[in-house]
Parts: structure tokens; C-alpha cells; sequence
């Protein structure tokens, strides 16, 4: 499934936005329990991680970075996907405390 996009794109169904939800709160995660090095390159030092992340939601990286470059093109929904992000982060802080 996924968004057919018009345009360019037409070809590309991209990934769902709940599933482009749950795969930005496990990197979210990911991101702050990994120990950042000055001046690395921190996608490409923690690959693995993101890989497997991706992996585990069943979307490739080129899949994922086509949806990420096109919510960052349609600001309305870009917003009203990083707010869904947001409220999942926080409801999972919740369930641990």
C-alpha cells in the first residue's frame, strides 16, 4: 500500500503514513540511545541500526528517503506527520514511567 503520488513520482507508492510514523519513532529512539561521535557522520557510523529499523517496518532506504523528500515537499502533511511522531514518542515515554 501507500500513497500514489502524481507527477514524477507517479510510479512510486510510497510507504503509508502510519507506517513512515512508526519507522521515524523507532530512529527517533534509535537516535537518542546511540552514542553520537564529534564530527562523525552519524547515518552512516550507526548504518546498522538504521537498516534494521527499516528492515523490521518492511521499507527500503531509497523507499523511505523518497517519502521523507516528499512530506519535506508538502509542508501541510509534513507537519501532521512529525505531530503523530511526536504523540507516539510520548505516549511510549508514558507506558515506561
Amino acid at each position: 500500500g501507500g500513497y500514489n503520488f502524481h507527477g514524477v513520482m507517479e510510479y512510486v507508492s510510497l510507504p503509508e503514513m502510519e507506517k513512515m510514523v512508526d519507522v521515524l519513532v523507532d530512529i527517533h529512539i534509535a537516535q537518542a540511545a546511540l552514542v553520537r561521535e564529534p564530527g562523525g557522520d552519524e547515518r552512516k557510523n550507526n548504518a546498522p541500526y538504521y537498516e534494521n529499523i527499516l528492515a523490521k517496518h518492511g521499507v527500503n532506504e531509497v523507499l523511505f528517503d523518497s517519502a521523507v523528500g516528499w512530506y519535506a515537499k508538502n509542508p501541510d502533511l509534513f507537519e501532521k506527520l512529525y505531530a503523530k511522531v511526536s504523540e507516539e514518542i510520548s505516549a511510549r515515554k508514558e507506558a515506561l514511567d
